[in-house]
């Protein structure tokens, strides 16, 4: 049976692949339109890319990151979790090959895989997605 932690693993790198690819699609959008790719804030400013790492008073932040450098990044990052997916198919057959059949783990993955690539990203729950593989709700075999 895959694990709640497996099923969790998938869901987040699924969900970090959606967030790049439409902050990708939010940049070249507004590049499109008004041919500067700084996205605009809340607050109705341009406002450039930054990275950093939150950590209290001591946290790091870069700003006004140039687009073409955060590009780069983000398209890094979604082929690593594109990649981490790739290893965590092993993990899934080796949790579920000792009580399911091949044919029976096709599926859950199959479904697993429709549900979390037709639902809305804000919409996805952990719990929906252990049913989508075939799980009760409380990560147990339904």
């Amino acid at each position: 049976m895959i694990t709640k932690e497996t099923a969790n693993r998938v869901w987040n790198h699924y969900h970090e692949i959606e967030k790049a690819e439409q902050l990708i699609a939010d940049v070249r959008e507004q590049l499109n339109k008004t041919g500067d790719p700084h996205l605009i804030d809340a607050f109705g400013r341009k406002s450039g890319m930054q990275f950093g790492v939150p950590m209290g008073d001591n946290g790091h932040r870069l700003y006004d990151v140039r687009p073409v450098l955060a590009e780069m990044v983000i398209l890094d990052h979604i082929k690593h979790n594109q990649e981490a997916l790739k290893d965590l198919e092993k993990v899934i057959v080796s949790e579920m090959i000792d009580d399911t059949n091949v044919d029976e783990i096709a599926k859950r993955l199959e479904n697993g895989h429709d549900y979390l690539m037709a639902v809305m990203t804000d919409k996805i729950t952990v719990e929906d997605t252990l049913e989508a593989f075939g799980f009760g709700r409380n990560g147990l075999e339904s």
